[in-house]
């Protein structure tokens, strides 16, 4: 399980946040991994900070989040800018970390690590629209903020190993499966973008012309996904000659390859009137848009132009107002592809 941890160095509470969560790794060695990503905060910040959210962001991969944001905390960030405006004082830093002075400043000097810090703070936008300046938490599909306990995440986790093991014991099935009378409509082998991967049980795809007309299928969807991690995954699949899915294809394109596909599909659940104004959507399609034509280009592979645009709820046609109840028609699905189940025996028992 995977803990994914968007911290601002320069926030007053950061060290205390980090070493709560190293606590809760310590709770859980076996089950969960942390990734820490450096963001800046949401809306105005002090034009200072910035230098000391670069040096964390730069320093933090050679010394060690832990003794970064300590030293931070101890020296604090007004005496810290003014040191790290002075080579010197830079060289007695990297002493302090314990890590060579010119591997230091080769660090600091690194131009991409601005570049990284903005990068990921789209993403932490782009993951919660409504964030405020507090540490915020994923996992999974799942993002929320938290208090310096970190309550939330730790019932987060108790709630997300439950379903783990719900599905480790589910039990198996009575008799074998049932091949689908058409596996080229059940198994669509289309290219485009997938969110979730493959191994999860049931899949949403949606063909479209338009990025305006993926907004009433990804809105209920994302939302399940929140709500039910690891059951539903969603592909896209641009399709036709049309400008705009000439365009739609390159962006999914893009975000897949540039590892921006979680935010690309999230601005895409954006009520339109409202994502053409948006400054982080824009500046996420400007970032995509810049990918060069040749690299992102043509009908993807494994396409088949002669399947209808619309949206296919694993391997079925579906209509929109399945998605506002997408459990039950799962569960409808299911229980059509396996009706005498209830009836059948296992092969050990006893008539």
């Amino acid at each position: 399980m995977e803990l994914v941890v968007y911290l601002d160095p320069a926030a007053p509470t950061s060290a205390r946040v980090y070493f709560e969560v190293r606590r809760l790794v310590a709770e859980r060695p076996e089950e969960l991994r942390v990734v820490l990503r450096w963001t800046p905060p949401t809306g105005m910040a002090e034009p200072g900070d910035e230098r000391v959210r670069v040096w964390a962001a730069a320093v933090a991969p050679i010394a060690g989040a832990g003794p970064v944001l300590r030293a931070i905390a101890r020296e604090g960030k007004d005496r810290l800018r003014v040191r790290l405006s002075s080579r010197d004082e830079r060289a007695h830093l990297a002493h302090e970390l314990g890590i060579d002075p010119r591997q230091h400043e080769a660090a600091w000097n690194d131009p991409c690590v601005q570049r990284r810090l903005t990068a990921t703070r789209r993403q932490a936008d782009a993951l919660s629209t409504r964030r405020s300046n507090t540490t915020l938490f994923a996992i999974g599909d799942t993002t929320f903020e938290d208090n310096l306990d970190l309550e939330f995440v730790r019932v987060a986790l108790g709630k997300f190993n439950h379903q783990m093991r719900r599905s480790a014991l589910a039990t198996p099935p009575l008799s074998p499966d049932v091949g689908a009378s058409r596996p080229r409509l059940r198994r669509p082998t289309f290219g485009g973008l997938i969110l979730g991967g493959l191994g999860l049980p049931h899949r949403l795809l949606t063909i479209a012309d338009d990025e305006e007309d993926l907004f009433f299928v990804l809105a209920p969807a994302l939302q399940f996904r929140r709500d039910h991690p690891g059951i539903l995954a969603i592909q896209i699949v641009a399709h036709g000659p049309a400008l705009t899915a000439q365009r739609l294809r390159r962006r999914l394109c893009a975000a897949e390859g540039l590892g921006l596909a979680a935010p690309y599909v999230a601005s895409l659940a954006i009520e339109p009137s409202v994502r053409r104004s948006d400054p982080t959507t824009l500046s996420l399609l400007e970032e995509l848009d810049a990918v060069p034509e040749e690299t992102c280009g043509g009908e993807p592979k494994g396409s088949e132009p002669a399947m209808q645009d619309g949206v296919w709820l694993d391997g079925s046609p579906g209509h929109r107002a399945e998605l506002e109840e997408i459990e039950a028609a799962l569960r409808i699905l299911e229980a059509a592809q396996r009706p005498l189940s209830v009836w059948l025996t296992r092969s050990t028992e006893s008539l």
